[in-house]
């Protein structure tokens, strides 16, 4: 299908260096859910391990089926393509290893610079981009919205650190 527009804002994750020429590296985070909230104790009494040296950390929350989630994670591991790897990323920890896992395994799209890429690229007459901003994606992404919807309307253009024309 064919999709005719003014503008086209390309916001694809760890798959947009497939879509435009730049440098976005794949980050898998090392991220565990767990089900079942009757082991928070044992999260307690791990307070905070580590394994090859990256420290994990773990949080209880509430997913959007209003489910209790308890997530553990902490580090990120360079991939050479966009998609998760198969294999679980935490090890087995003596403590948790009882636990069934719902999910482990996330990838985060990051520039090699760690600053987000916003802005119309170069080469493309109406494409956009947004992007690259690792694990903050939920953090900034919102600011890098703003950002590049007030270059759109004229009002502001966005700091040059940003732009896509760094990497091309």
């Amino acid at each position: 299908d064919e999709i005719i527009a003014d503008r086209y804002i390309l916001c694809t994750g760890s798959y947009l260096g497939n879509h435009v020429s730049m440098p976005i590296l794949p980050l898998a985070g090392t991220v565990s859910e767990y089900s079942d909230e009757n082991y928070e104790d044992k999260f307690q009494e791990l307070a905070i391990c580590s394994h090859k040296e990256i420290p994990l950390f773990w949080a209880k929350y509430k997913n959007k089926d209003n489910q209790t989630r308890i997530r553990l994670g902490g580090g990120v591991e360079i991939m050479s393509t966009p998609d998760a790897p198969k294999e679980l990323i935490i090890p087995e920890i003596e403590a948790i290893k009882e636990i069934p896992i719902v999910s482990n395994i996330c990838v985060r799209p990051m520039t090699p610079d760690g600053l987000p890429v916003i802005g119309k690229v170069p080469y493309l007459t109406n494409g956009y981009v947004v992007g690259g901003m690792g694990f903050w994606g939920w953090t900034l992404g919102f600011g890098s919205g703003y950002l590049l919807g007030e270059q759109l309307q004229g009002k502001k253009n966005i700091p040059s650190v940003f732009l896509p024309d760094r990497f091309i």
